[in-house]
């Protein structure tokens, strides 16, 4: 791994992490079925050192990855939603 990799892929991982704290997590985990509590996990073993970044990274079908895509969507919908 790259130097430049890491540091970006550490990034991401934060912005996600401050992604995570707008949304509410039990109604995108049941909008996402359930993905969200998967990526949770992978994020925590990541950030234990228990599962290798170029793993989540490297693999377009990962969870984790994938659910970082649409965490700032998420987000933003939540933000934006107006509520009855």
């Amino acid at each position: 791994m790259k130097y430049y990799q890491a540091v970006t892929w550490i990034e991401k991982l934060k912005d996600f992490q401050n992604n995570v704290k707008g949304i509410d997590i039990e109604k995108a985990d049941k909008k996402r079925d359930g993905q969200y509590s998967i990526a949770l996990e992978q994020l925590e073993d990541v950030l234990d050192g228990n599962t290798d970044m170029e793993d989540i990274f490297g693999n377009p079908d990962n969870v984790l990855r994938n659910i970082m895509m649409l965490a700032f969507l998420d987000k933003t919908n939540a933000s934006t939603r107006k509520t009855k």
